[in-house]
C-alpha cells in the first residue's frame, strides 16, 4: 500500500530534497521538457549539489521504449508516494 509523504500541487508546493527515498514514486515538473509534468521512481542523487538524481521512468510520447533510466532535475517534485508494508 502507497501513502503520500508529499502531496503538494503544481503550481509550488514542492517537497524538500529530504524527503526523497530511493523506491519512491514522485511526480515534478520537468524543466528540462517545456516544464511538463512527468513522473519516475527515484532511484538516487547523481548530483545532490544540483539536485539532479537518477530515475527510472518511461518515457512518454508513444515510445516504444519500455523504460529508461535518466538523470532529472529534482527542484519541483510536488507528489512522492511511497510503498509500506
Amino acid at each position: 500500500m502507497a501513502y503520500p509523504p508529499h502531496s503538494g500541487d503544481r503550481r509550488g508546493r514542492f517537497a524538500s530534497a529530504d524527503q526523497l527515498r530511493p523506491g519512491d514514486w514522485i511526480h515534478f515538473i520537468n524543466h528540462s521538457f517545456g516544464n511538463v509534468t512527468h513522473s519516475a521512481i527515484f532511484i538516487g542523487w547523481s548530483d545532490r549539489a544540483s539536485s539532479t538524481a537518477l530515475t527510472a521512468s518511461y518515457p512518454g510520447q508513444n515510445r516504444e521504449a519500455p523504460g529508461r533510466y535518466r538523470d532529472y532535475e529534482l527542484t519541483s517534485v510536488y507528489r512522492i508516494d511511497r510503498m509500506r508494508d
